[in-house]
This record gives structure tokens, sequence and C-alpha cells, in this order.
């Protein structure tokens, strides 16, 4: 079972459902089409006949699902229940078998099964949903100002309406514009019409055939990692570790900024710089913190 939001506007930047004959209590309906991201003419028509967006949300026995990827996707069934079975405990971690999974196929649960099942029906959300798929959608989902202007950051605005500013950066100034998208990070600028946001494709594509791949340098995650650097070649993390904690640390060059860590029964202090050709555990024996440089 899907889950089809009712429209609200006639919206490009989503997906369709069009919705089949009724079950149960006229309430859920088979899935009679999968429709993709439509022109403005085409949404205006879909919300007109009744389409629901599709919110990408599922509910399913895991029996049935698998199921479906044994008869659609075996090879992808295959691998994941290789992975689950090669599942190994180290201090109380549990590693699924990373070589198992590499042999699944990078495929959507919408390709795989959805679009391909008899057995798919759509049911309608009770709940307020956006995919925050285009910067448009998040300026509606943003807290506004009595001008309707969304912002974070270091930003101010004058004189100006229905603007999306955001900056982790530089120190951005807006001044007696409207309708207008700005997003600013430390390597790049984004600059655009609100209507014209869904186009942001259009400059990836651009930059994906010029070779160019632009993405965060840096950015943070609640286990106390932090990317500093991220290019085509590597990975420069700096890893904080409360005393106790374990780390499972990659294919990498570790150098240890401060604390004591045990590992494979050595214990390493701030200053060493240890090559790892193999994944291990380490232990902080107090707090820790970590230089982890590691192969993309």
């Amino acid at each position: 079972v899907t889950f089809g939001v009712q429209p609200t506007v006639p919206a490009t930047g989503f997906g369709y459902i069009r919705p089949g004959a009724p079950l149960l209590d006229g309430s859920v309906h088979e899935v009679a089409a999968f429709v993709e991201k439509p022109d403005q003419a085409t949404a205006e028509r879909y919300l007109l006949e009744g389409y629901l967006w599709n919110s990408g949300n599922f509910a399913f026995q895991a029996a049935t699902l698998l199921g479906e990827f044994e008869a659609f996707e075996p090879t992808v069934a295959a691998a994941a229940k290789a992975c689950v079975a090669g599942l190994e405990l180290e201090a109380g971690i549990g590693r699924l078998d990373r070589d198992a999974f590499a042999q699944a196929k990078k495929i959507s649960l919408d390709y795989a099964i959805m679009e391909r099942t008899q057995k798919a029906a759509v049911a309608p959300a009770a709940f307020a949903w956006s995919d925050l798929g285009a910067w448009d959608a998040i300026w509606e989902a943003s807290t506004r100002d009595g001008d309707g202007n969304a912002r974070a950051g270091d930003v101010d605005l004058h004189g100006s309406s229905n603007v999306l500013v955001r900056s982790t950066g530089p120190y951005v100034g807006v001044i007696g514009v409207n309708d207008i998208v700005i997003v600013a990070e430390p390597d790049a600028v984004l600059v655009c019409h609100r209507k014209d946001s869904q186009a942001v494709k259009t400059l990836v594509d651009g930059l994906k055939a010029k070779g160019r791949s632009i993405a965060s340098r840096k950015s943070a995650s609640p286990n106390g990692t932090e990317t500093l650097v991220s290019t085509d070649g590597f990975d420069v993390e700096l890893r904080r570790a409360p005393a106790g904690e374990m780390l499972a640390l990659p294919v990498s060059t570790v150098q240890l900024l401060e604390g004591v860590i045990e590992m494979d029964g050595d214990l390493y202090t701030a200053g060493a710089i240890i090559p790892l050709d193999a994944e291990v555990l380490a232990r902080a024996i107090g707090a820790a913190t970590l230089l982890v440089t590691k192969p993309r």
C-alpha cells in the first residue's frame, strides 16, 4: 500500500498516482498507474481528474515485499538475504555483510516493485506532506515574516517579499527583490526565481557534463563525526568519542589528536599516526579526537 496525498496545487515537482478500482470500503483503490513529474498543463489536468501526489511512503508485510522482490528483482532479494545471513556481531555492534550488500542493484522501491506489482493499492494520506523536493517547497514549509520572507543564517533583508534566503557560509544582504531563492554555501551560491526552482536539475546536469562535483565540504552527524573535506579521491573526517565508546574505523589513515585509544590490544596516545589496511574496532580509553583520512 502506498499513501497518496490530495493535491492542493498543480505541482510539477511531484510524481502522481492515478487511482483505479475501489477496494474495501472505497477509501482504498487499486493503483492504475504511477506517473512521473508532469508539465504545468498536465498537472492541472491531473488535479481535475482526481490524481494523487505520490508521497513515497509505503506499508507492507515483510514477507509480501520479499516475495515481490524474488519475483521481479531476484538478484536484489538474494543479495539482501546473503547480507543478513552474513551478519556478524563485534563488541555488540551488528555488521551486515558488506560484500553481499554490494551485489544488490541500485534501484528504488518504486521502479523495482511498485510500478510492476499487481498488488499495489493506494490509500489517502491523513497527514500533511511535502517531499521538499525543490526550494519553493522549502519556502512553503518555512516560517515566514510579515513580508513572506523565510530566512536562515547570517542574512538581512530590506524592501523584499516572498524570498527564501539561507546561508551556511557568507553574510547575505538582500535589497528590493521579490519571489526569489538565494542559497549560499561555503563553496557555491544559487540564485533563482522561486517558480524556476524546479529547474535546478539543469544546473546539476550541466555540472555533471563538465565533470564537476559540487557537494558540501563540511557536515556533521549525531555520532560525533564531522566531514572536513570531501573530494573525488578521499574524505577527511574528525571523530570525537567519549570515554568507553567503541569506534568502527574503516580502511584509512588515523591520526590521534588527543586522548588514548585501544586497538587490537595495543594502546595509542595523542600524536600517533595509524595506517589501517582493514576495518577495525577501537575503544576510547578517555575522551578521544581522531582525524580519519579514508579513500573513496
